[in-house]
């Protein structure tokens, strides 16, 4: 990594969601102990399941926005047109970034002219239904960034691979949240992460790109069992089909075409 970073606050904004995780304190030591620190982070608290310690930094601008309603995935992307950053990070609630990170979504970023996700999806040919595994090696050809290390659990990718779609994280260029609203979504109850990939592909020409993770020390999620909990959308059982409804929505009325289309 480029130790002209280590020093440099980042122009980033991170937009946090807290629901029924209890996960804010060690996602806030991670962000706060970055090599290059966001600017700002926002907490997105969903209607009060537990209370949370509002902490404060001194370099870190770190608010609060306390909701009685529950806005789900796309409530962040609506808060994200307010930063006043270059780059706005989205991430879940079971997201644990390594503490390089935003220095390989910055690089990552600017080189590729792409939204940086730690894990993403690639559309198979005619597949409306990518997150349902199909044969032996499917996991390894199309569930980019999700192979896990026999030594470690963590994210990790063997190179900068671009994915129809990212999941989990998003960091991208606050510009960019214009195209996420200029097309409406088909529904607000799931699909946040395709409709920001075809969108910006759509308006802006922006691909999603999975970036190289080998180790704790560079991995975008060092904590990926967080996210096979009983909260998990994943394991909702209208997952398969909800998303189905959105990449028809994107592909056919939209015009989307996803890599391999």
């Amino acid at each position: 990594m480029n130790l002209f970073f280590k020093t440099k606050q980042s122009s980033v904004t991170v937009i946090l969601t807290v629901y029924k995780r209890n996960n804010l304190n060690e996602q806030l030591n991670a962000l706060l102990n970055q090599t290059q620190p966001p600017e700002a982070i926002w907490v997105l608290h969903y209607e009060n399941w537990f209370p949370i310690h509002k902490r404060s930094d001194k370099k870190t601008s770190i608010r609060y926005f306390d909701c009685d309603v529950n806005l789900k995935y796309f409530g962040r992307f609506s808060l994200a047109i307010h930063a006043t950053t270059t780059y706005v990070w989205v991430l879940d609630d079971d997201i644990i970034p390594s503490a390089t990170w935003i220095e390989t979504c910055l690089q990552a970023s600017e080189q590729h002219h792409s939204i940086v996700c730690s894990n993403g999806r690639i559309i198979p040919p005619q597949d409306y239904q990518p997150e349902k595994p199909k044969g032996n090696d499917y996991l390894e050809r199309y569930f980019i960034g999700d192979i896990r290390s026999s030594a470690t659990s963590i994210n990790s990718c063997v190179a900068d691979t671009r994915v129809d779609f990212g999941c989990c994280s998003y960091f991208f260029k606050t510009e960019w949240a214009r195209h996420f609203w200029a097309i409406w979504p088909k529904t607000f109850a799931t699909g946040e992460d395709m409709h920001l990939a075809a969108t910006c592909k759509l308006l802006g020409d922006v691909n999603v790109v999975v970036p190289r993770q080998t180790s704790l020390a560079n991995s975008g999620n060092i904590k990926p069992d967080y996210g096979v909990d009983e909260e998990a959308s994943w394991r909702k059982k209208d997952f398969i089909s909800s998303r189905e409804e959105v990449l028809r929505f994107l592909i056919k009325d939209k015009k989307w075409k996803p890599m391999h289309w």
